[in-house]
């Protein structure tokens, strides 16, 4: 089984780093790709913490499947909250989530008839899994309260 990969994920995985990019700086959240970030972090965050620190650990079961076009959707329309997203990069993005799936020399037709796919190993999978992680640490962040001091 092979799924179809278009080049215009590398369009879009730029597009959308950009966007992540912005939207990362301009709400102040930590969200790191390696382990050594997160390590860096957490070294000079208990060296500058005299207090007790508390973390909170979320586990979103089946993540990579669960994001829809919906959900990809209102995670770009809060990312333009915080940088400018054009039509045309909207086009690009969704163009890139157009998916195929062919298994010996014939075409697989999902059950609901849509191309709508985030398919693992996209030149922009990762990409449009941060944003959509960073709409949804928006979304929980309000549930908790932070003190600083």
């Amino acid at each position: 089984i092979n799924p179809s990969k278009t080049d215009l994920g590398k369009v879009s995985k730029q597009i959308l780093e950009k966007a992540i990019s912005n939207t990362n700086s301009s709400l102040g959240f930590n969200q790191w790709r390696k382990t050594k970030d997160v390590t860096d972090w957490f070294q000079r965050l208990t060296a500058t913490h005299d207090k007790d620190l508390r973390f909170i650990q979320l586990d979103i079961e089946t993540f990579y499947p669960s994001i829809t076009e919906t959900l990809l959707d209102k995670a770009v329309d809060f990312a333009e909250l915080h940088c400018t997203i054009s039509q045309s990069d909207r086009g690009i993005i969704k163009q890139a989530k157009k998916a195929l799936l062919f298994n010996e020399n014939s075409c697989w037709v999902k059950k609901t008839n849509d191309l709508f796919d985030l398919t693992m190993g996209s030149y922009d999978g990762a990409e449009c899994y941060e944003i959509v992680g960073l709409y949804l640490l928006h979304k929980i962040s309000s549930f908790f309260i932070c003190h600083n001091g």
